[in-house]
């Protein structure tokens, strides 16, 4: 096992800074969700909305995420960064049983009914871990050789920025996008339709608005639109920002 000092690297540094706060962030977070839940489960304020355990469980798992980076962190910054042996050959079919469990958790929680607020974001965490873990081990076992501080610092990068640039990427499209929904409908009978509705001074009705959205929906010009929206450009950008990580 070769080990190399990168003491004096303010990357190091920074690396442990942004693991630091980065937990601190998410575990506030994850406390805040969990108060309104409990708030929520004594009043009938929040009736009908999805709960808020299913947020608090989510900023909570990302802030346990973020303990490994500060451990490789302060151990970088103390003894110097070292490459660990490569994974056991086989590592990555763990995954296989790893995604089972997270399914059979899933069945317990949403098919059988049992402790769906406890069970269900268990299920989700453990199904959606095994794809990162089976990546993780492949990688470990066929690629390059990395440092366990590389391994986990660009997961934490993958799971604490990329859906915030992702959300952000999208709405910028989305702005063009409604401009040429616009264009479309513009040369259409129904989108004209659907355009004076939504532009009346008075408040339209619902129906009525629904009935002219549905008569576009088969219309060349929107199913283009939209599969351009959702099957190109939306997985297009989320798919270069993992790869970026």
């Amino acid at each position: 096992m070769s080990k190399t000092s990168f003491t004096r690297s303010p990357q190091n540094t920074l690396f442990l800074i942004f693991a630091f706060f980065g937990s601190i962030i998410n575990l506030l977070l994850g406390l805040i969700f969990t108060l309104v839940s409990i708030s929520i489960n004594f009043s009938d304020v929040g009736e009908g909305l999805p709960s808020p355990v299913w947020w608090a469980t989510a900023f909570g798992f990302l802030a346990l995420c973020g303990l490994p980076s500060i451990f490789f962190g302060v151990r970088v910054l103390l003894n110097g960064e070292d490459i660990p042996k490569i994974a056991l050959k086989y590592s990555y079919l763990l995954a296989i049983p790893i995604f089972l469990s997270g399914l059979f958790v899933g069945y317990l929680a949403f098919s059988r009914g049992i402790f769906p607020l406890v069970l269900g974001p268990v299920a989700k965490i453990i199904a959606t871990s095994s794809a990162a873990f089976f990546v993780i081990q492949l990688v470990r076992r066929f690629g390059p050789e990395l440092s366990k501080r590389r391994v986990w610092g660009q997961l934490i990068l993958g799971l604490w920025l990329v859906p915030i640039f992702a959300l952000v990427s999208e709405f910028l499209i989305l702005i063009p996008t409604l401009f040429l929904f616009v264009l479309g409908a513009l040369t259409s009978e129904n989108g004209r339709l659907l355009l004076d509705l939504l532009s009346e001074s008075s408040s339209p009705s619902v129906s009525a608005i629904t009935e002219a959205a549905n008569s576009i929906v088969m219309e060349p010009w929107f199913i283009a639109l939209l599969l351009g929206f959702f099957a190109v450009l939306v997985p297009l950008i989320e798919e270069t920002l993992k790869t970026i990580v």
